[in-house]
């Protein structure tokens, strides 16, 4: 009667536990199981967790190292750990693994939804940047890092993995890992004047003067003259200005009106077909000020 009591307790566990699992999984710190232990009923359906130190405490049998171990050699170190407490000298242990742990890693920074995500074994830093949304036009790829949970910091050039197929920079995720994505804060444009979202844009690769502008909104209506838009580049003190006729290319397709943008180029729109000198120096004056005031504000 003893034994089928037994029995019909592990029937149960057997049918509460479906966590499925294969025979080659190795334990971990936080995951947790289920004993039994034939024809001793104080020791059936114990619940068990791993630590942080990769160790069990095991009534009866005291501290038995798990991490590292299958399931089956777990079930081996405790009924050896049972025998060398004189308890039980040939113990038919019965374990089920019944909540795998959990690990996560951080996504920081220039993504679009930072924050701590689950990752399974064989993860990597491309399927870690996926779960975060992704990263934000902002982002200086080149410059990310991976910390480990040790304080070990690696260079990620997100770039070249992205854009060159470089694997090399898909490192394999370890719990607690740190990535992080920083902001470009040296490859911007700005574009003011008669536009409907003035402000300071990332550079974006193959920019120009057309697509900054219209990811400004274009130009204000009965106010922005697109015929008269200018590029102004280099020293404000003495910068060389570029006259970029945008009404030819949206009117006409004239394309050959646009030019590739640099980092630090000013897109102005003016008021007029024909922009006052005086215009030009004061929106360059405003311009210095501007990249104080709005230091790490780019709009997206």
């Amino acid at each position: 009667m003893r034994l089928l009591l037994i029995a019909g307790a592990i029937v149960c566990m057997l049918a509460v536990a479906s966590m499925v699992y294969s025979a080659d999984y190795i334990i971990s710190q936080e995951d947790v199981l289920l004993m039994s232990v034939w024809g001793e009923p104080s020791l059936t359906q114990v619940r068990l967790v791993v630590g942080p130190d990769g160790n069990l405490n095991v009534p009866m049998a005291g501290v038995v190292k798990a991490e590292g171990l299958t399931v089956d050699q777990l079930a081996e170190a405790i009924k050896k750990a049972f025998r060398d407490k004189q308890f039980l000298g040939n113990a038919r242990v019965q374990l089920l693994l019944t909540e795998m742990h959990r690990p996560t890693i951080s996504v920081l920074g220039n993504v679009n939804r930072p924050g701590k995500f689950e990752f399974k074994e064989g993860d990597t830093v491309m399927e870690a940047i996926a779960q975060a949304g992704s990263y934000q036009e902002t982002a200086s790829l080149a410059n990310a890092t991976l910390t480990r949970k040790t304080g070990e910091v690696i260079s990620l050039d997100l770039y070249k993995l992205y854009n060159k197929a470089d694997t090399t920079q898909n490192l394999l995720l370890k719990k607690g890992d740190t990535i992080y994505v920083p902001e470009e804060t040296t490859r911007r444009v700005y574009v003011l004047g008669e536009v409907l979202r003035p402000g300071m844009y990332a550079l974006k690769e193959n920019m120009t003067a057309l697509s900054a502008v219209s990811q400004a909104g274009g130009a204000t209506p009965d106010r922005g003259h697109l015929k008269g838009t200018m590029v102004v580049r280099g020293d404000p003190a003495n910068p060389e200005k570029i006259k970029v006729d945008i009404s030819k290319m949206i009117g006409k397709g004239d394309l050959n009106q646009d030019i590739p943008l640099m980092a630090g180029d000013l897109v102005y729109v003016p008021k007029s077909n024909k922009p006052k000198l005086q215009d030009v120096s004061a929106i360059l004056s405003v311009l210095t000020n501007f990249r104080y005031l709005t230091q790490g504000l780019i709009r997206r």
